[in-house]
C-alpha cells in the first residue's frame, strides 16, 4: 500500500465531499504526501513544522532519533529525545509527552522509511497550504525549509514562529488557532 492510499481511503469514506487535513511533524509530511498524490478531497492543507516536506531531517535528530524508535530501549531515551525536540524543555509529568512516549513505545512504520518530498512535487500542490515552522527547531533547518516551501507551493501561506521548538503546538497553541482559523476563513469563502 502507497504510504498515502490508506489515508486517502479513510477520507474517501468519509460523506464530506472536502476535508481540511492537519499534520504535525510526520503528519505533516503524511498529510503533504496525500496533497500530491491523492488531493481530491483536500479543501486545505495545514502543516505544522512538518518533518522531511521541505527540508531534510538535521544530521542530529537522525542520530538522536535512532535510540530513541527502539522499543526495548529505556524510556529515558526516549524522553531525552522528546525534551531534545523541545529545546530541553522537561517532558516528565507532561500528559502530550506521555502521548508521544507511548507513540515512540508501540508504533512500528511497516513501510520504508519516509523520504523527502521535492519541490517539483510541491510545486504541483495546487490544495491551498499553510505552513507554520518552528524559527528554533532542531528538526531541520528553519530558514532553508521557509524558502523552498515559499517558492514550490503555488497555494501557500508560510509562517515562521521566532522563538518556537519542535514542540511548537504546546508552546503556541492561541496564535496557531488565530493562524488556522484565518486560512480555513479564507479558503472556505
Amino acid at each position: 500500500m502507497a504510504t498515502d492510499q490508506w489515508l486517502h481511503e479513510v477520507l474517501a469514506a468519509l460523506p464530506e465531499p472536502r476535508l481540511h487535513l492537519f499534520g504535525l511533524s510526520i503528519g505533516g509530511w503524511t498529510a503533504m504526501n496525500l496533497a500530491v498524490h491523492r488531493p481530491e478531497k483536500l479543501a486545505g492543507v495545514i502543516v505544522l513544522d512538518p518533518v522531511m516536506v521541505f527540508a531534510d531531517l538535521s544530521p542530529e535528530a537522525i542520530v538522536r532519533s535512532i535510540p530513541a524508535s527502539v522499543r526495548w530501549f529505556p524510556k529515558s531515551w526516549r524522553d531525552g529525545f522528546a525534551s531534545w525536540t523541545a529545546n530541553g524543555a522537561p517532558v516528565e509529568d507532561v500528559p502530550v509527552a506521555r502521548m508521544i512516549e507511548a507513540g515512540m513505545q508501540a508504533y512500528v512504520i511497516k513501510l520504508s522509511a519516509p523520504t523527502r518530498l521535492t519541490e517539483q512535487q510541491l510545486s504541483q500542490v495546487r490544495t491551498p497550504t499553510l505552513a507554520l515552522l518552528a524559527g528554533k527547531s532542531r528538526m531541520h533547518d528553519t530558514a532553508h525549509a521557509a524558502a523552498v516551501a515559499r517558492k514550490a507551493l503555488r497555494a501557500g501561506t508560510v509562517k515562521i514562529y521566532p522563538d518556537a521548538s519542535h514542540a511548537i503546538n504546546g508552546e503556541y497553541p492561541d496564535q496557531i488557532g488565530a493562524d488556522v482559523a484565518a486560512f480555513l476563513a479564507g479558503v472556505d469563502r
